[in-house]
């Protein structure tokens, strides 16, 4: 239980009313943080250097009603630096599966959090969520044993890749940039340059030939500008530099030009994976 008085409210949802642009029911502790909770769970009070896995949300006060808030999650190490920090002292009221609202200043919140607003606002409505209370010790033996899990599976990703280069008889001349480039039609239009736009339909695999994506299919082209961050993958960016309007390829991508040691956000694509594009240049323009 925590030192604080606790309260049960109504259940956090999603869309706020107005009700937000005079926030009501707060409870203040001695350092001036503003609090209330809304669910009680159980458990123990987090220690200092403990990781927090939290969900928030963060809604600016006096923002339009009926707003939707985005639901965030993030870990967060407690260093115990409160009162200079309001949310380490929020933080530390909290047991594994409560959830309470807290007050907090604009800069503040935005310091540690991701604040969905347009425009800059005095003060910031926290919703969180403890979703896990993990020791420094357990959580660092994870990040270990996950870096020594991503290392063995980057060195197997070499083996498999290796393997398939051999059985499918592609040449080591197609290996240009850290990329294989296997052209099945060169093209006879503009070749394409950084800030040029781009119309492609693609297809990509694994190395196994399961399918994950697939325009071609979709009957719908991909369009993108060259040099945009996070349009498409690198390795994906640097075969269509190579490629001209109308060609066609092959794209062998190793994971380091691809999705990497995390693999993709939707978990589609695992860590340490090659992926195969089939990639046709439909339109250019400048």
């Amino acid at each position: 239980m925590s030192k604080y008085t606790r309260y049960s409210f109504c259940l956090l949802i999603v869309v706020f009313s107005s009700c937000f642009s005079k926030p009501q029911g707060f409870l203040q502790t001695s350092s001036g943080l503003k609090y209330k909770f809304f669910h009680l769970g159980t458990g123990n009070l987090p220690k200092q250097f403990d990781y927090l896995r939290i969900k928030y949300q963060a809604i600016p006060i006096n923002q339009n009603k009926n707003s939707i808030a985005v639901t965030h999650e993030k870990f967060f190490q407690l260093n115990f630096n409160y009162p200079e920090s309001l949310i380490e002292e929020a933080l530390t009221m909290l047991n594994k599966g409560d959830s309470a609202a807290f007050i907090f200043p604009f800069d503040e919140a935005a310091r540690f959090f991701i604040i969905d607003s347009v425009g800059k606002p005095k003060k910031v409505i926290l919703n969180i969520k403890i979703v896990e209370i993990i020791p420094a010790e357990k959580y660092l033996k994870h990040q270990i044993e996950l870096k020594e899990w991503v290392n063995h599976k980057s060195d197997h990703e070499h083996k498999i890749l290796k393997k398939y280069i051999k059985e499918n008889n592609i040449s080591e001349s197609s290996y240009s940039d850290g990329i294989y480039l296997i052209f099945e039609k060169k093209g006879e239009g503009k070749k394409i340059t950084q800030g040029m736009k781009v119309s492609i339909n693609y297809r990509g695999s694994f190395l196994n030939g399961e399918v994950f994506d697939d325009t071609f299919a979709d009957k719908k082209s991909f369009d993108l500008t060259l040099g945009t961050s996070e349009q498409v993958i690198s390795g994906l960016e640097i075969a269509i530099k190579k490629m001209n309007n109308g060609g066609k390829a092959k794209i062998i991508i190793p994971s380091h030009f691809g999705f990497g040691e995390s693999g993709s956000s939707t978990g589609i694509i695992p860590p340490n994976t090659t992926l195969i594009y089939e990639v046709e240049i439909l339109r250019v323009n400048n």
